[in-house]
């Protein structure tokens, strides 16, 4: 490799360490405040590594609340939402592969639009809407 290849590369490599290092900050941080003590976690300055390890938070957060009832209806909700996506997309998609029938162009122009809204905007007239 020439020299100038060897410097973009050893350029890029740094920034994607940097951008690793600050992206997996957050993450280090919290799992090291689950592991602290109330004391430590009120502490100021705050400390980077726990002095002492408190796995008990892990169950006494699961005692205050039913964390097994929300996994197994946020599983129940996803799946049904996969399974019934995965219905009428398959359906939808033969339909407009393989059928012929009128305004099918508009109709598909329509479907293809609707997928160009980024959710943001719905997300913002729905709160709109409630509010």
């Amino acid at each position: 490799m020439k020299r100038k290849q060897r410097a973009a590369l050893a350029a890029n490599m740094l920034f994607l360490l940097i951008t690793a290092v600050l992206v997996l900050i957050p993450f280090y941080w919290m799992i090291a405040t689950a592991l602290k003590t109330e004391m430590e976690v009120l502490r100021t300055p705050p400390t980077m590594i726990p002095t002492t390890l408190a796995f008990g938070n892990f169950i006494s957060a699961t005692q205050v609340a039913p964390f097994m009832r929300y996994f197994i209806n946020t599983l129940l909700v996803s799946l049904i939402v996969v399974v019934i996506s995965t219905v009428i997309s398959v359906l939808a998609a033969f339909a407009f592969a393989r059928l012929s029938f009128p305004f099918k162009k508009t109709l598909f122009f329509l479907v293809l639009a609707t997928m160009m809204i980024p959710q943001e905007m719905l997300i913002i007239t729905n709160f709109i809407t409630i509010a």
